[in-house]
C-alpha cells in the first residue's frame, strides 16, 4: 500500500512537471501528446489511490473483526469468574454459577465441555425424581446423570395392585 501511495504522488508531480514544461512546447503536436501523458499518467495515479482506498477498507474491516472478538474475549473472562467448577454425586463435572456473582440471574449450571470451548451453554434437566437427575446440554447434546435414581421396591401389599 505504501508503494503504491508513493507511485500515485510520484505520478502526480510528473504530471505536475509535464504541464509546467506544455508553454514551452513549439508544436500543437507537442502540446497534445504533453496533455496525453498527464491524463494517462493522473489516470494511473487515480487506479493507485483506488486501490490504497480498497485496501484501507478492507483493514478497516479486518480490524473491527478483531476488535468485536477481543470484546468477546474479554467478556466471556469477566463471565468465567462468575461460575465454580463442581463435581456431581455422580463424579460429572459441571459449572455452577457462584451464588454471590448471581448478578440477579437464577442459580444454573454449565455444561463444562461447552464452558471450556468458550460457550455458556446452560444444562436443563430432562429427567428428576428419586433422587436422581439427568441434565442435558441444548448445544452439544451431551447428556449427563448428575445423581443416581432410587429405584423403589414394591411391597407385598402392593403386588396384588400391580399384578
Amino acid at each position: 500500500m505504501i508503494a503504491e501511495t508513493g507511485a500515485a504522488l510520484g505520478g502526480i508531480k510528473a504530471a505536475f512537471e509535464i504541464a509546467r514544461g506544455i508553454s514551452a512546447l513549439k508544436s500543437e503536436a507537442e502540446r497534445n501528446e504533453a496533455v496525453i501523458s498527464i491524463q494517462r499518467i493522473l489516470l494511473e495515479a487515480q487506479e493507485l489511490a483506488l486501490v490504497d482506498k480498497q485496501t484501507i477498507g478492507e483493514l478497516r474491516a479486518k480490524l473491527e473483526v478483531v476488535e468485536r472478538a477481543d470484546l468477546a474475549k474479554a467478556e466471556w473472562n469477566r463471565q468465567k469468574e462468575r461460575y465454580l467448577l463442581a463435581r456431581s454425586p455422580m463424579g460429572a463435572c459441571f459449572y455452577s454459577l457462584r451464588p454471590e456473582m448471581a448478578e440477579g440471574e437464577v442459580q444454573h449450571r454449565l455444561c463444562a465441555t461447552c464452558y471450556q470451548d468458550g460457550r455458556k451453554s446452560i444444562l436443563h434437566t430432562t429427567a428428576s425424581h428419586s433422587g436422581g437427575e439427568m441434565v442435558i446440554c441444548q448445544r452439544c447434546e451431551k447428556q449427563t446423570v448428575l445423581a443416581n435414581f432410587q429405584t423403589t421396591s414394591i411391597s407385598s401389599s402392593d403386588a396384588g395392585f400391580y399384578g
